[in-house]
């Protein structure tokens, strides 16, 4: 974990996370607790990673498409009721929505969620592999509507004097107003690639969302780095490397 200042692991050992973080929220140990599995079904296949926007009542996740694309989705809970959630937005010069997209996290009240987004130009070819959710390559953070009505750019790894090839996994804070990703800075050469971490503030003016008070970590240059989001307290980043 890293603490930024003034308040503001590729799989880790899954259970030692868990633990930790249950550890820090302060939930009962499993020890106390009593659990009984009635039996597991599938919901669906070819479905990951997963959300839930509580205000919607309904399940977030992506997943690929006839045409080979990664999209965002939303679904009842018992799996019906499917609907493409970046299918028709947003619209980006010279590919439309033929682009790779895909959820990454929704706020705590359901109504927002972070998606990853391939650019509509870039070198290389449209669709490939290295910008799948979760890769990053060519890609931006988007600020998205659950029910997929609106959506907005967060970063742009073209503007002037930027160097990101890439994002993957940007990450809400309990509050909704902050989150944490992860940004490619050099390719991957028999590696998985140079990434540092980055915060930043969720500001609206007149309806639109921005980012303010953009902040930088590298513990360690050339490294690979995936966030998880925060610690309940929002005082640290999680974080593998």
């Amino acid at each position: 974990m890293l603490r930024p200042p003034a308040g503001a692991a590729r799989r880790l050992a899954g259970l030692a996370v868990a633990a930790v973080i249950g550890a820090m929220a302060g939930t009962t140990p499993a020890s106390a607790a009593t659990y009984a599995t009635t039996g597991v079904t599938v919901w669906k296949t070819n479905a990951a990673p997963m959300g839930w926007s509580a205000s919607l009542d309904r399940v977030l996740y992506n997943a690929r498409g006839t045409d080979g694309l990664w999209d965002a989705y939303s679904a009842a809970r018992d799996g019906s009721d499917e609907r493409c959630l970046t299918c028709a937005t947003p619209v980006l010069p010279g590919a439309g929505t033929g682009t790779h997209r895909g959820v990454q996290d929704v706020d705590p009240r359901g109504d927002l969620m972070l998606v990853q987004i391939e650019r509509g130009q870039h070198f290389g070819r449209i669709g490939a592999v290295e910008a799948e959710p979760g890769k990053g390559a060519y890609s931006d953070v988007w600020l998205q509507r659950t029910d997929g009505s609106q959506a907005w750019a967060l970063t742009n790894i073209y503007a002037p004097g930027s160097d990101a090839m890439g994002v993957i996994w940007p990450r809400f804070d309990r509050t909704g107003t902050k989150l944490v990703w992860a940004e490619l800075y050099a390719p991957a050469i028999f590696n998985l690639g140079s990434w540092r971490l980055k915060t930043a503030d969720i500001a609206w003016a007149d309806g639109t969302p921005r980012l303010e008070n953009i902040r930088s970590y590298q513990p360690e240059k050339g490294r690979f780095m995936e966030p998880y989001g925060f610690s309940p307290d929002n005082s640290r980043i999680i974080f593998a490397s």
